[in-house]
């Protein structure tokens, strides 16, 4: 089982993503979250 994850940091928010890839190719979103791109939202990513 693999689990990828994704981050994705923009202009005016940060979104991130962790996904489970089971053996035969099957992929589920286990979590996603966005974050606003300020002091704040950076807080949040540590939570």
């Amino acid at each position: 089982m693999k689990q990828p994850a994704g981050i994705d940091i923009l202009k005016d928010g940060v979104h991130a993503c962790l996904k489970e890839q089971s053996d035969d190719g099957r992929v589920k979103i286990k979590r996603s979250r966005s974050f606003s791109n300020d002091y704040e939202g950076f807080k949040g990513v540590l939570d």
